[in-house]
């Protein structure tokens, strides 16, 4: 007991006098977090706008009318909307300043007044992505809107049309009175009903669940981040103990290697612990998690770090130099960081690539601890991770152990 605790202070002691350490493996991932963060728009950002130009070559009512109707209410909160020509317009795009340009050509309301073919021209922004896909989608809405208005109101569209013009016939002109007058008469019978839908759609989340914005979905991810480098740096250390000669001197007592690494994975849970709580810290308070989450949160992270640095730590005594120990592990858990999870969502990321790095040992410890924070979790979700968690540290541990009796430490 007397030689593990004595190790513990000493690994301690070692760690806290290269501050600059714990300043990286704090700082990196914080750094990158907030770029990403930003990047995507942040927790609270303004959501992203649709820069949509309009060309009305047709200036007529019911041309204006629509051009009315993008900006009011909800359309208007995801569009800007700019009267331009077509010429103009082809010119702003090019420069990449517009999302997408919608052209409603000359005829549009004659041709949709007598139920004639007519089509809406949307060019769109290559240098963008999704917010053009939001034009084009906005467009297909209108356009499927104005079919149905169309089979709907057919007979009374084409009345309307006739009104329009000048009729030569007084016989003619009684007819299309009439029938204009009955389709006023329906339009009042439907307008109670339009204003008033009789089917209302209410949307809510699980109870007790949080909105899944993506600095939600990121902050775990970024718990793991830091996990990663700080078992990165833990397990190099064990460069520096071989180098300074702890090692062959351990070789000379009676301790076992397997008891100078259990001294080690204690001290570096403590390390873990003091370098995930400021992170966790602020996360909790930024998206006001509940704080009574906090210790299920470190204590799982913590060991999720204990077992990535075990493995992090059989790159090292592998290697055949320090230099090649940095290189393999570099190798082995960047993938693990880009597929895992940490730099982007599962749910932002194709459905077969979030299945591997689900399937990842920090992508498999992070997803139950992101449904428990969300608030879609339970804690039966953490059974399984922790068994395999738990199994690959021991053999992990066995391997190292070996490796150390095996020449690493005197090599």
């Amino acid at each position: 007991m007397t030689f593990l605790i004595a190790n513990i202070r000493k690994n301690l002691l070692r760690i806290a006098a290269s501050l600059w350490s714990l300043t990286i493996w704090i700082g990196v991932p914080l750094l990158i977090g907030a770029l990403l963060n930003g990047v995507m728009g942040g927790s609270g950002g303004a959501t992203p706008k649709v820069h949509l130009l309009v060309a009305d070559q047709d200036q007529s009512v019911l041309s204006g009318a629509l051009t009315d109707m993008l900006a009011l209410d909800r359309l208007g909160e995801m569009l800007i909307l700019k009267p331009v020509s077509e010429e103009d317009g082809h010119a702003i795009l090019d420069d990449g300043a517009a999302s997408a340009m919608l052209v409603i050509p000359a005829g549009f309301q004659s041709n949709f007044l007598t139920s004639a073919p007519q089509e809406l021209h949307l060019t769109v922004n290559p240098l963008q992505s999704i917010l053009p896909e939001m034009a084009e989608e906005l467009t297909r809405m209108i356009a499927d809107f104005g079919g149905y208005a169309q089979q709907a109101f057919g007979e009374e569209l084409k009345a309307i049309q006739a009104i329009s013009k000048e009729l030569e016939s007084d016989t003619a002109q009684a007819k299309a009175r009439d029938t204009a007058v009955a389709a006023i008469g329906k339009l009042a019978r439907l307008a109670p009903a339009l204003r008033n839908p009789p089917i209302k759609v209410e949307v809510e989340t699980t109870e007790g669940a949080s909105e899944a914005t993506f600095l939600m979905l990121f902050f775990p991810g970024l718990l793991m981040m830091t996990v990663i480098f700080t078992a990165q740096g833990l397990a190099e250390d064990l460069w520096a103990e071989r180098e300074m000669g702890t090692l062959r001197r351990l070789q000379s007592t009676s301790a076992s290697a397997a008891a100078w690494l259990a001294a080690r994975m204690a001290s570096s849970g403590l390390v873990l612990v003091a370098v995930l709580l400021p992170l966790a810290l602020a996360g909790f308070a930024l998206l006001d998690l509940p704080f009574a989450y906090l210790p299920l949160v470190l204590a799982w992270s913590a060991l999720a770090g204990l077992m990535l640095m075990q493995l992090a730590s059989l790159v090292q005594v592998v290697a055949p130099t320090r230099k090649a120990g940095a290189l393999f592990s570099t190798l082995v858990f960047f993938p693990l960081l880009l597929v895992g999870g940490s730099f982007f969502p599962f749910e932002n990321m194709p459905k077969f690539l979030a299945a591997i790095g689900r399937a990842t040992p920090n992508g498999m410890m992070l997803e139950p601890v992101k449904r428990w924070l969300i608030g879609t979790g339970h804690l039966a979700d953490f059974t399984l991770p922790l068994a395999i968690a738990v199994f690959a540290s021991l053999v992990l541990h066995t391997l190292i152990a070996w490796r150390l009796r095996a020449g690493f430490a005197s090599e």
